[in-house]
């Protein structure tokens, strides 16, 4: 057996919440943070910091049991098995106005020590699935033993921005830019948006448009019996505090959001409306939608002798192409 091959031992995620539903008020941090300590839990273990920690604090800090945040996050059931998280790795597209590295915010906000290292990736829609194929990386290459990878995005809160507010407008009117659009759904390159682009491939790889309600259509019924069979232990219903207002998060969330939506068939879907142009292959029943959620996963090595292994990394490979 490969000691040093990566494994998952814990995965969960939030509930799913359309573009300004339940899940709008909730920022990506809190939602990060949510799953990060969540899939710990379920994998029977609780953060520590390295035995030698207070040695590599600075002086004035070494004699602090905890900090003021530390203190208020780190609620841990301490009959959990104490492990130290090597790493904690989270994709987040829409990072704007959220603060420095909102990756580490969750961390810390999740309870878990300072001492861990933790950074924020950004590679678009893949993001978080790179997050886990880095912790794969990690551990492949005896850099790692133990970290937490996933990704949290929140569409509902992204700020709109000023370009030329800084240094003043002077005369005339100002130009608001949607965070949303810049930053996620407008290509830099061919200055389109992202449907656009699904639009040129389409055309480029002679992809219809029954081709794509068919696999639109497939792809609803699967998600659909997945969540609610073979993968429903993976959702949960988080309680996410915001200042003051603590709310939760019921599973009904997932029912209107878009992966329980009734699903569409394809004569239904052949009458939807095109998308995003009018000569459009795709229709906008069948194109993904904007929404709220966080994922995360705990990946190991095996000699760390988990009994419960949800599945292993095998190797992967990006496959970028043109507008």
């Amino acid at each position: 057996m490969d000691e040093r091959q990566p494994v998952i031992v814990s995965a969960v995620r939030t509930a799913i919440g359309t573009f300004g539903g339940a899940l709008k008020d909730v920022p990506a941090v809190d939602l990060g943070r949510t799953v990060i300590k969540e899939v710990l839990v379920r994998a029977g273990v609780r953060p520590a910091a390295p035995g030698d920690a207070r040695e590599i604090r600075p002086s004035v800090a070494r004699d602090v049991e905890k900090s003021e945040i530390e203190a208020r996050y780190m609620d841990w059931d301490q009959s959990l098995r104490p492990v130290y998280i090597d790493e904690v790795i989270m994709g987040n597209v829409l990072q704007g106005a959220q603060g420095q590295n909102p990756g580490r915010q969750a961390s810390i906000r999740a309870g878990v020590p300072q001492e861990t290292n933790v950074y924020t990736i950004n590679k678009v829609c893949a993001s978080g699935i790179k997050a886990v194929a880095l912790a794969a990386q990690a551990i492949r290459a005896g850099d790692a033993e133990a970290i937490v990878a996933g990704g949290m995005e929140s569409m509902s809160t992204v700020a709109y921005a000023l370009p030329k507010a800084r240094w003043g407008y002077r005369l005339g009117h100002g130009d608001l830019r949607d965070s949303l659009l810049t930053e996620a759904l407008t290509d830099p390159g061919a200055q389109c948006h992202m449907g656009v682009t699904a639009e040129n491939v389409a055309a480029d790889r002679n992809i219809s448009r029954r081709d794509q309600d068919e696999f639109a259509a497939l792809s609803q019924r699967q998600t659909a019996w997945r969540c609610g069979n073979r993968f429903a232990s993976l959702r949960f219903s988080p309680t996410l505090a915001r200042g003051s207002t603590t709310r939760c998060i019921d599973p009904a969330v997932d029912r209107v959001a878009g992966i329980h939506r009734p699903i569409p068939c394809r004569p239904i879907l052949a009458k939807a409306k095109r998308a995003p142009r009018a000569e459009s292959r795709s229709s906008c029943d069948s194109n993904a939608s904007s929404s709220d959620r966080s994922r995360g996963g705990r990946c190991s090595s095996r000699r760390r002798g988990y009994s419960r292994v949800r599945s292993r990394r095998v190797p992967q490979v990006g496959a970028p192409t043109k507008p």
